[in-house]
């Protein structure tokens, strides 16, 4: 077979006409190695050159998975600073723990992780971290726990990514916990939630706290008005019940100012008689005492007529007072109760407002009668005061008179 010599294969051609020449030291060449020879020659070398070069890119295609291979294992084998370590995650509502360790044979040296919510509903979390030592056999593993759990055994089952370990509970029962394997990240995560929760939960206990709070208040503020309500009730019927019979007690200062009326006119008369006697004039002015007697008493019904317009104006002042309170009650109430959609009123605002008016016109009514009273009796008592001076001057002129 007659082959061309390239220009690719040229070099290498020379390089064996080199090592010909060392091999045959008369300068003599084979016929096929001469230079002038013509460049298309059939030579075993050549043929053997030709073939190195088509075996050189057959073998470089042949490593090119292979060179892929051992590039994708080392990538793969590289340490990566932005994956997380691992470990075992449980999670629920209330609380996160992640157990870590590091293996040494069959030898566990690790540390439990616990976040959980605070007994005390506030916002922060209760953080635990406590180290164990554990075994491991097959898919058998315990790990003793100290620290602040004492020292309690932890024991279960390690099943690829799953790691099932029974252990005391808070009540002292025994219960198993399912972990799954997960990264420090996916710890922190569960933990951000689990904060979360309990920002959500102190808000919530926050709020029931108000709400709670808030209806103490309305049921306070709520039993005040009632009591003070009951109050208002109680004042209207005493005040009602305290001039009930002023128009007796005027009708006896009417009869009494009437009686010194009439023992008047018979005084006057005796102290008027002439000629009169010493003891006629005596007389007179006798009957001159029984009417400043019958003044006195006149005066004593009218003190009567007073001490009813004083209880009723005393309890006035206490329905004035109660008024003022129970409004200010009332808007207390519906202050706090307007955080309290709930809360209903013992007794409604439309009828405070009506008890007040009924309140506010019994007063009215009360004072008006017993001022207009007071002033009859007053009067009454006045005109027989005046009847007493006149009788006693009559007699006293009498008695001079007579003298």
């Amino acid at each position: 077979m007659t082959e061309g010599i390239t220009d690719e294969t040229l070099p290498l051609l020379s390089e064996l006409q080199a090592q010909s020449l060392q091999q045959h030291p008369g300068g003599s060449y084979p016929e096929s190695f001469r230079p002038d020879t013509h460049r298309e020659v059939r030579s075993p070398l050549l043929i053997l050159a030709r073939a190195w070069s088509s075996h050189r890119v057959v073998l470089i295609a042949a490593l090119i998975p292979v060179i892929a291979l051992v590039g994708v294992i080392g990538f793969w084998m590289t340490p990566k600073d932005k994956e997380s370590p691992s470990g075992y995650l449980s999670s629920d509502d209330t609380e996160v723990v992640f157990v870590q360790w590091t293996r040494t044979e069959g030898s566990l040296f690790g540390s439990l992780q616990l976040a959980s919510l605070s007994d005390d509903s506030s916002r922060e979390l209760d953080n635990t971290n406590v180290p164990f030592t554990g075994v491991v056999s097959g898919k058998s593993v315990t790990l003793t726990i100290g620290g602040s759990f004492g020292s309690t055994s932890w024991s279960g089952q390690l099943n690829r990514d799953e790691l099932m370990l029974t252990h005391p509970s808070s009540t002292g029962a025994l219960e198993t916990t399912r972990f799954h394997k997960a990264s420090v990240d996916a710890f922190n995560i569960e933990v951000s939630r689990l904060r979360e929760r309990s920002t959500t939960n102190a808000e919530n206990a926050q709020r029931d706290a108000t709400t709670a709070a808030n209806e103490r208040s309305a049921q306070s503020a709520d039993a005040d008005l009632t009591k003070s309500f009951d109050q208002l009730s109680t004042e209207v019927s005493q005040l009602k019940d305290a001039y009930s019979d002023i128009d007796a007690k005027v009708t006896a200062v009417n009869d009494a100012a009437q009686r010194t009326q009439n023992i008047q006119n018979d005084a006057l008369r005796m102290s008027r008689v002439s000629p009169i006697s010493i003891e006629a004039a005596y007389d007179a002015q006798s009957k001159a005492f029984d009417v400043q007697s019958a003044s006195y008493d006149t005066d004593a019904a009218r003190l009567n007529v007073e001490a009813i317009k004083l209880s009723v104006d005393g309890h006035s002042d206490s329905i004035n007072k109660l008024i003022d309170k129970i409004k200010k009650q009332q808007q207390a109430l519906d202050l706090v109760a307007s955080a309290v959609p709930t809360h209903t009123a013992t007794i409604s605002a439309d009828t405070v407002k009506t008890r007040i008016g009924e309140a506010e016109q019994a007063r009215n009514a009360a004072v008006s009668v017993t001022t207009d009273k007071a002033k009859t009796a007053q009067s009454g008592a006045d005109k027989t005061r005046r009847l007493s001076d006149d009788a006693l001057a009559a007699a006293d002129q009498a008695i001079k008179r007579a003298s």
